[in-house]
Formats: C-alpha cells, structure tokens, sequence
C-alpha cells in the first residue's frame, strides 16, 4: 500500500529523531466500562502501592430540556468582534455557563492545536479567550488550557504562534502543554479497537472539562470534531507507532480508527462542548489539517457529544466536498455509529436545536433546514 504524505510526514519526524517530550507515569490502572461510568475511586492495581488516583465523577448532561440533548447554536457575521457575543449567546440559549457548577472548581479547557495552522486547523483564539473569560466571570477557582500536538509540533510553539496563549493569559487563564506533563496508561479491555492507552493526568483530574473542537474534515477519521478533539490527550506513542505495525495501543495502528475515537472518549466527559465554526474545513488537503476552507460563521454549543457532532457533520455535507462525509449519512459515520453503541449521546428522537441569528432569520432557516435534512432531527 502506498504511504501517503501525512504518513511520511510522521514517519521524517521519527525518524529524524523529534523527542516525545512527556512524563509516564508507572501507575497502570485497569478500567471496566461501569467503572468509568459510575462515581467512585479509581485506584492502582498495584496492591503495594495502591493508592487513590482520582475521584472522577462523570456528571449526567444539565444542558437538556424534557429529556433530549440541546445544541445552541448561533449564526454571526465574519467580525472578529462579533464571536464573543456569539460564544456566549450559544451557552446561554441552553442555560448558561452557571449550569456546570464551576464556582470554586479546576477546570480544563481543551481546544484545538493539533498542527500549527490558524483557523480551522487549531481552535480560533477569541473562542478561546472567550470561554475562559466566562469561567473566570462564573468564578471557576482556575482555568488551564491544554492540549498536545501532533508529532512535528511542540504544543507550547503552536499555542503561542496562533495566538490562544496571550489570548488565555488576557482572559485570565494559563496555558498548559501535555506534551510536557504526565500521563498515565489505562487498560480498556472492552475496547475494540484500543485495549491501552496512554492519557493525560491533568485532564483525567479535572473537575470540570470543556472541549472546544473545530468543525474539519480529516483524512484518516472523516472528520474531527468533538470526539476526535481527545486524541490529543494520549500521548504521542500512544497515537503513532513510526512502524505502523497492526496494535490495539496505538491509535493510527488500530484496525478502524474512527472507532478507536468513541472508544476513547470512554475516557472523558466533557461538561460542555464549544465548538468553533467561525471557519470550517469543508474538505481535505495534501498537508496537515489543509484543504477548502468557508467561512461558516457559527458556534454549536452542547453537552452531548453526537448530537454536536452529527450538527457539525451536516454543516461539511452542505457543501458537497468531501466524498467521504458527502456520501453516507451522518448517522452512518463509523465515530457516531461507535459512540451510540456505548451510549456517548443521543440519537436523533432525543436531541432538541435551539437558535439565534445575528444576520437575520432567513440565512438562519436556510441552515436549520440544512442541518433538519441531513441529521433527521425534529425539534428545531
């Protein structure tokens, strides 16, 4: 078989002998899928040395109404000053940030920052910022922004080259890179295609999490979104053996990699998905994270992975450009397909769209049409 660009990217940078720069920690910790759902202690396996590593309680969805996932979701103008009031209007149509119980919590927010290229590559910076800044304002006890990069990129260079680290820093947030912190290995025995894996102690730990995807396209799982946003907490071997042998640790080695992406978003519970359409990638390039960029001029907010996803979906359909979206139906995607076999979110009987147009509501039906047509679903 061939090996693609991205491939012999990868493979230049390993070879060329790039340091995966990240703590491992020794703790080797076993999970069952009641474990990962239920509350409760997850400890060492190690019985002399076990010790408590986390109480992570993974709280239900608050952003619903009468039982269905909402997505808020904004339709603005291409002002950078207008994505601000897009970003909070977009939480509040659900609620409002006060919903997740911030005040006095750690809270991690996990943007975008996979390669170094501005929007939609990585997560547009006053998104961001803006998120941030409604942590601080909601009384969050701090706000650290994390993420890793992809292997020919240092997260600290990207953060700081596209702008999210002073935008943090101006929010009253820091900035923290994975890449440089510690992970710990987890088995996941009832995966399919990942048994292990390597994941970031921070975002295990924190209190509350908030991912912050873009909507792209993506050669290797169709599409990146709010599910595939969490490869970047696994560590980089977890993600990429340069022998692309066959493995069910390594998630580019795995059989079916956008099942792997449900799998591991067992793994993490986002309280709140903001993710960025001020820009879209509507179809793939040669390079990394490059392609048919629009500007899409929204936010989608929510608490519920699929049904974000399956809205951001719908968006790449509508323009007809990347044949691997354009020809199936959202709901036939192998991530979302995954994702309801282990109950991540909510079909399309149980999600309800709520909205609001700063350009008026005829470009805004024109889209809800849209999104009604390809996902099926029928509160909008």
């Amino acid at each position: 078989m061939p090996i693609s660009r991205r491939r012999l990217l990868y493979l230049a940078a390993a070879v060329g002998g790039t340091a995966i720069t990240a703590g491992i920690a020794s703790n080797v910790l076993q999970f069952n899928k009641q474990t990962i759902e239920n509350q409760g202690n997850v400890v060492n396996n190690d019985v002399k040395n076990s010790i408590s590593i986390s109480e992570k309680p993974y709280l239900r969805n608050v952003y619903t109404q009468n039982g269905k996932s909402l997505v808020g979701i904004v339709l603005g103008t291409n002002l950078a000053e207008d994505i601000p009031r897009m970003v909070r209007t977009s939480v509040d149509l659900m609620g409002g940030i006060e919903k997740m119980d911030v005040k006095g919590r750690n809270v991690i927010v996990k943007p975008n920052t996979n390669s170094n290229r501005p929007s939609p590559a990585s997560t547009n910076p006053i998104v961001v910022g803006t998120v941030v800044k409604m942590l601080v304002e909601a009384g969050a006890a701090n706000v650290k922004v994390g993420d890793c990069s992809n292997i020919n990129n240092r997260t600290r260079d990207v953060m700081r080259d596209q702008g999210i680290q002073e935008a943090v820093e101006d929010a009253g947030g820091e900035v923290i890179f994975l890449d440089e912190m510690e992970y710990i290995t987890v088995k996941t025995p009832w995966g399919r295609q990942l048994t292990e894996t390597r994941i970031s102690k921070p975002i295990y730990e924190s209190e509350r999490l908030i991912d912050i995807p873009v909507i792209k396209s993506h050669n290797v799982t169709s599409f990146s979104m709010s599910m595939k946003n969490f490869i970047g907490v696994i560590h980089k071997e977890s993600r990429l053996d340069p022998t692309w042998q066959p493995s069910k640790t390594v998630f580019h080695s795995s059989e079916n990699p956008s099942e792997a992406v449900a799998e591991l978003n067992l793994l993490v519970k986002p309280d709140l998905i903001v993710m960025d359409g001020t820009k879209s990638l509507v179809s793939y390039g040669e390079g990394d994270d490059s392609g048919e960029v629009r500007e899409t001029n929204m936010i989608i907010s929510s608490g519920d992975r699929i049904a974000n996803d399956v809205v951001g979906l719908s968006v790449i359909k509508s323009y007809g450009l990347w044949p691997p979206i354009c020809d199936k139906s959202v709901w036939s995607q192998d991530q979302i397909k995954r994702a309801l076999e282990l109950e991540l979110g909510s079909d399309k009987n149980n999600i309800k769209i709520v909205s609001k147009s700063l350009v008026g509501q005829e470009k805004l039906d024109q889209v809800l049409k849209t999104i009604q047509i390809e996902t099926d679903i029928l509160e909008i």
